[in-house]
């Protein structure tokens, strides 16, 4: 399923491939998705709490190669054949946040060091969202920490997909970490809640820095949270922690005008996944007060209004991890 957009620029039309909800591109094809998912922390049977190296492809029955670190938070992307992950905390290290990129190729079923070079600024807990203006495609990293004692950046940047380099970002209006963001399309995101905002959203336009006018706050403290845009053109943030690190079961939707409260998850949690998996927000993963560690996997019904309970489990909970999108095609050309 894809779009054509016909886009104007300097009096010639570019031709842009735009995929529908749930759907991947890969070169000039749209394929339906399949969640991926890097590390995060699990509850190990030894009863240690640590990050894990895990990857898993969601429902699928194919064992995957390790990450090549224990990773918490790193940010990710499917980049037309490979995945691509950056950045991230390691654990064990004396300076654990990182900047370097691994690649994932399905074929050899391997990590490889990335051909795209490091991160401009070393990043935990950063939001990641591709979008497409002008008929090129930006991996948009926004916001995170540079380090365990450090505060929330206010600053982003791009990997420009048809270059594969970074480039500097607009600044945020204010730092974020395990924030989410949404493309609004038109190289607009939404930023929503994050530590140390909670509440604040704010949305920003990739071409000129410019904010547009966007005032409305959640109506309750959300970090660590997960977003989602709804089939409709709303907005969905849902679960997360509290200023106290409780975690929470309630949603919100923005309406284009204000947040009202959805509908609320079976139960409390933080640090999951949120993707866009056949065209309904799906939950992947997360924790309820540190105690509980969730393997299983919820998708919103978006007829009823309610969440509901997919048959197929995660291998881990991963915890703020990191999960993108990729073609259900991943493994199709490989002998």
């Amino acid at each position: 399923m894809l779009k054509l957009l016909i886009l104007s620029v300097l009096g010639l039309e570019i031709s842009a491939l735009v995929c529908d909800p749930g759907w991947v591109q890969s070169f000039d094809r749209c394929d339906p998705g399949l969640a991926f998912l890097v590390g995060g922390s699990h509850f190990a049977l030894d009863k240690r709490l640590g990050f894990s190296n895990t990857s898993e492809i969601f429902a699928l029955s194919k064992t995957l190669a390790d990450y090549p670190r224990l990773i918490d938070a790193p940010i990710m992307t499917w980049k037309d054949d490979h995945v691509l992950v950056c950045g991230g905390r390691n654990q064990g290290e004396d300076d654990p946040v990182l900047n370097e990129c691994w690649d994932y190729w399905p074929c050899s079923n391997e990590w490889k060091v990335s051909s795209t070079p490091p991160l401009l600024t070393t990043r935990v807990g950063a939001s990641f969202v591709t979008v497409s203006i002008q008929g090129k495609r930006y991996l948009w990293v926004l916001g995170g920490s540079e380090s365990d004692e450090s505060q929330s950046l206010v600053t982003t940047e791009l990997l420009d997909f048809s270059t594969n380099q970074w480039l500097p970002g607009p600044n945020l209006a204010y730092g974020r970490f395990s924030s989410c963001a949404l493309d609004l399309g038109e190289g607009s995101v939404m930023m929503v809640g994050g530590f140390p905002t909670y509440t604040n959203t704010e949305m920003i336009h990739l071409e000129d820095g410019s904010y547009l006018s966007q005032n409305e706050s959640l109506n309750e403290f959300r970090w660590g949270h997960g977003c989602a845009n709804l089939p409709d053109g709303r907005q969905l943030a849902l679960g997360g922690l509290d200023e106290n690190f409780l975690s929470k079961l309630s949603t919100e939707i923005y309406d284009g005008t204000k947040w009202l409260m959805g509908p609320s998850l079976p139960s409390s949690r933080s640090g999951m996944t949120v993707l866009n998996l056949d065209g309904r927000p799906t939950l992947f993963g997360g924790v309820q007060l540190s105690v509980i560690w969730h393997t299983e996997v919820l998708a919103l019904d978006l007829d009823q209004g309610e969440w509901v309970e997919l048959p197929e489990k995660l291998l881990e909970a991963h915890t703020s991890g990191a999960g993108t999108l990729v073609p259900n095609s991943i493994f199709d050309s490989c002998p």
